[in-house]
């Protein structure tokens, strides 16, 4: 069974993610509201994302000539000097196709978006008797939620914690994330606007 594909629910995968490890977090050692804390997530952690949206089938080419590729099997992720590489298979549905590849990626900061996205810099594949290609062009950067809500809630307390991403860093066998934590009443937000983000924005 293939993954699903689209951008909204690549970054809810994400999101999960970045939120089950935050609660191991906060479960440990629960932050004051207002804090700045900063939290790594683990190698292990990520290669679980990466087989978590594989098998993904990805089309190639135009309206007029496509074909489809499934990849699949990531393995061997390291985070390293700000990247993050790992190898992956790739078979083509009716091309003969079939290769390991070494995917890169990174974490950039869009300055007008004020948003962190993973970008794919390199994914080349060669096609027999049609040269080289680079796959990354057929994947969008993909958004890092700057805000993760309700991630903890204090025993029975109607509190939810909140985390607005400030750093994201990929350093050597992790990748590290700053973030300023509140707390807010999970009632309230339940009953607000659906218009506005918790803190009435």
């Amino acid at each position: 069974m293939h993954a699903r594909t689209g951008g909204a629910w690549r970054r809810g995968t994400l999101a999960t993610l970045l939120a089950a490890v935050t609660c191991g977090v906060a479960a440990a050692a629960p932050p004051a509201d207002g804090a700045e804390v900063q939290f790594r997530i683990a190698e292990p952690a990520l290669m679980d994302l990466l087989r978590a949206v594989t098998p993904h089938t990805l089309t190639v080419g135009t309206s007029l000539l496509s074909a489809d590729l499934v990849l699949s099997d990531p393995r061997d992720l390291v985070l390293k000097d700000g990247k993050a590489s790992f190898t992956i298979r790739v078979k083509g549905r009716t091309l003969p196709v079939e290769q390991v590849l070494s995917p890169t990626l990174m974490v950039s900061y869009d300055q007008q978006l004020h948003r962190y996205f993973v970008v794919v810099s390199s994914l080349p594949l060669r096609i027999p008797g049609l040269g080289p290609i680079d796959l990354k062009e057929y994947f969008p950067r993909l958004e890092i939620p700057a805000l993760l809500e309700n991630l903890w809630k204090p025993g029975e307390r109607p509190l939810g914690l909140n985390l607005r991403i400030r750093k994201i860093d990929i350093i050597d066998h992790a990748v590290e994330v700053g973030a300023d934590a509140t707390f807010t009443s999970t009632g309230a937000a339940a009953s607000g606007d659906p218009g506005e983000d918790r803190h009435g924005r």
